[in-house]
Formats: structure tokens, sequence, C-alpha cells
């Protein structure tokens, strides 16, 4: 059999078994549906969703939230990193930051950011923010 052949079906056969298993868990109730629903139950909800467009206001907000954390992180990021990429002094005194930052998990800093902003606006803002500066000012 070809390799990537093989590897097609074994990675299918795999999903299909896993959703098989999600589905069939609430179904047979092996775990409360009240804990885990199925797939086809998150299909069918999420079709409801669209047919009433009940979503499109939550599908709106988390898009501007979205994209304004992204262009904040672009605000900063791109002279961030045309500057440390210029100037060997800046580089000596923004590096180690940002070396440490790209190292560490970002999700480490959700705590921090709810104690900082709450749930809000801003945390989601926040959120999207330290996950692209780094990456853009190394970029």
């Amino acid at each position: 059999m070809r390799p990537d052949l093989e590897k097609h079906l074994i990675g299918g056969g795999v999903l299909a078994t896993l959703l098989a298993l999600w589905e069939a868990a609430p179904a047979f109730n092996w775990v409360d549906p009240l804990f885990i629903s199925s797939p086809t139950r998150v299909i069918q909800a999420a079709r409801d969703l669209f047919r009433t467009g009940e979503i499109w206001p939550d599908i709106a907000a988390s898009a501007t939230e979205f994209l304004w954390g992204y262009l904040a992180a672009i605000a900063i990021g791109v002279p961030l990193g045309l500057v440390i990429g210029w100037y060997r002094r800046a580089q000596y005194i923004f590096g180690p930051f940002i070396d440490v930052m790209n190292a560490v998990p970002r999700i480490t800093f959700l705590p921090l950011l709810v104690l900082w902003f709450g749930i809000g606006v801003w945390a989601k803002l926040a959120v999207v923010f330290l996950g692209a500066v780094i990456p853009i000012a190394i970029a």
C-alpha cells in the first residue's frame, strides 16, 4: 500500500472511530449529556443558530474584538520589530523580554489578564493582542 494512502486511511479511521465514540458516549449514557454533547447535536444546534440568525451578532462581536486586538498587535509589533532589527541597543533592551514572552506559553498569562481586565471586551482584546504581538515583532 502506498504510504500516503495508508496515512490517510489510518488517520481517517482514527477520526471516524473517535467521532463514533463521541456520538455513542451520551447516547448510551456513558457520560451525562449535560456535560458532553454528541456531534450530531452540536451540528444541529449550529444549524439552528444560523437558520434563526441568532449567531450573527455574536460572530460580529467576536470578529470586531479579534480585528481590534490584531490591529493593535500590528501597530505595536511591526515598529517594535523594525526598531529591534535596526538598532543593536534596542535588541539589547527589548530582546530578553521578547525572548521570554516567546518562550512562555501565552495561555499562562490568562489568569493575570482576567484579574487585570475582567472577562469583558478588554480582556478579549488583550488575549488577541498578546497572542499576536510577539510573533509579529519577531517576524
